[in-house]
């Protein structure tokens, strides 16, 4: 058979809020109901979205997502950045709602994409048809390309914008203990996880107190020293 379509079913607090939201990205209400549920549909050319409405929801509890596959993204999120400028007055990049920029992801085979987040903390993906003409040919092969395409699929794809800047593949790092925030998938404000120095070897800032005991060097040591200066 032909002619099914499938929609989206989204949670949200309150569907008129989400109505204000998506009328700023161009979207236009086809269906509306308060009682005996709150239900709202949505049209954007070929892209509908419906909502159902409950008392108390937090955005940042919600798992609700859904692809969006679009031929042209970086078109469609020019359309949609202008609306959200004019809507609140700045393009929303934390919190909610709100919108993360095009990139090239690894893990959708380098295809260009970005997120919207809505109101309801919902994910809507949206992710190209085909791979970008301009793609740079086979997958990149120094540690400091590799870092970045990991953290752009944590920062943009999980939301874990603290993951992708402190430990990225083979560039990981020891980040000091000393209390910081940041700000998770859900768009608030946590305290930043820190990881213990390791066991062997003194930490910055402390001091090693001196020995008497001579310094005695293995055989093979500065082959050893110039090893570990590599790594």
């Amino acid at each position: 058979m032909t002619g099914e379509r499938m929609i989206p079913l989204l949670p949200c607090s309150s569907i008129d809020e989400i109505a204000d939201f998506a009328g700023a990205l161009g979207f236009t209400v086809t269906y509306r109901q308060v009682r005996p549920n709150p239900y709202l549909a949505l049209r954007r050319e070929d892209i509908e979205l419906h909502y159902f409405g409950i008392e108390g929801f937090r955005p940042e509890n919600s798992y609700g997502t859904c692809l969006v596959i679009a031929p042209d993204p970086k078109r469609l999120f020019d359309a949609f950045a202008d609306g959200l400028r004019f809507r609140y007055g700045r393009l929303p990049l934390s919190g909610f709602p709100r919108i993360t920029r095009p990139r090239r992801r690894k893990n959708a085979d380098g295809f260009t994409g970005f997120s919207l987040v809505d109101p309801g903390g919902n994910w809507i993906r949206v992710t190209a048809g085909q791979a970008d003409d301009d793609a740079p040919p086979g997958a990149p092969t120094g540690r400091l390309a590799r870092a970045l395409q990991d953290a752009v699929v944590l920062g943009d794809s999980h939301g874990d914008v603290d993951q992708a800047a402190t430990r990225r593949g083979p560039a990981r790092c020891w980040r000091a203990s000393t209390p910081s925030t940041c700000r998770s998938r859900t768009g608030r404000r946590r305290p930043a996880r820190s990881r213990p120095w390791p066991s062997s070897g003194p930490r910055p800032g402390i001091s090693t107190p001196a020995t008497s005991a001579p310094s005695v060097r293995p055989a093979g040591g500065d082959q050893e020293a110039r090893r570990c200066r590599s790594i």
